[in-house]
């Protein structure tokens, strides 16, 4: 009995050992917390990008959802859009938890582009005079307050608008991520222009992947969802400003 025990006593204390010595102990279980730093250097350059795509979306949705003083603004304030980034690469670089793992390389989920932070669709009427020029391809549109926009937050038209009607209709596209639904206001008070919108998120009829984010003062509660046919699975995660990532919870939707 007593070389029993001592035998369970080896195994608690070398297993740990052997699997570690395999590669990196991963965390399973709700609750499990690890720390890890927000730097960026071991992301691909393309994630990277998409990862501050999603965070500027989410920093769109929090600044139209609560108001204050960046709703009116075009930019997006760059600061909360770092304070998102940061979480995404903190949840990156928490390889210990298999809840990453999910969200990061089995499913790579993103947020879903609304509200859009980069185009928006324009209808203009065909008698208007500078709308003609940039119709043509024109660089300059002849219009201040459209030409204007264009330099400080990089619009462009990729192609030139084409007539539908009595109207010139395409689409505004900006370099950079920029509060699109406070430049929708602007260009409806333009003479000339019939409307402005954004598309809304189009795609499967069931419920696709986003990210949807709670920004605190001290921490982020983030929650990565991927929607498929008939089944949903989310995972909740808490990360800290001080660089703890915990996993919450995982729940799955049966169809």
């Amino acid at each position: 009995m007593k070389s029993v025990r001592i035998l369970l006593i080896l195994l608690t204390i070398c297993l740990p050992i052997i699997s570690c010595s395999r590669g990196i102990t991963k965390l399973t279980n709700p609750g499990s917390i690890v720390r890890v730093s927000a730097d960026d250097q071991m992301l691909p350059v393309a994630l990277r990008e998409k990862y501050w795509i999603d965070a500027s979306v989410l920093t769109a949705r929090k600044i139209n959802r609560e108001g204050g003083p960046h709703n009116h603004s075009i930019e997006l304030p760059q600061s909360e859009i770092q304070v998102c980034y940061d979480t995404l690469v903190r949840v990156y670089n928490a390889k210990r938890l298999v809840a990453r793992d999910e969200v990061v390389d089995v499913y790579e989920i993103h947020a879903r582009e609304f509200p859009k932070v980069y185009k928006c669709m324009i209808a203009v009427a065909d008698t208007t005079s500078w709308a003609i020029g940039w119709a043509q391809g024109n660089s300059s549109t002849g219009n201040v307050i459209i030409d204007s926009l264009a330099e400080k937050y990089g619009l462009s038209t990729k192609t030139p608008l084409p007539i539908s009607g009595n109207q010139y209709f395409g689409a505004l596209v900006a370099d950079r991520p920029i509060n699109i639904a406070a430049l929708i206001p602007i260009l409806l008070s333009i003479p000339g222009v019939i409307d402005a919108w954004t598309s809304p998120p189009g795609g499967l009829p069931w419920p696709q992947d986003d990210i949807k984010a709670i920004v605190m003062s001290d921490k982020v509660e983030m929650e990565f969802i991927h929607g498929g046919p008939g089944t949903n699975i989310s995972w909740r995660f808490r990360i800290y400003a001080i660089g703890l990532v915990e996993f919450l919870e995982k729940d799955i939707t049966p169809p």
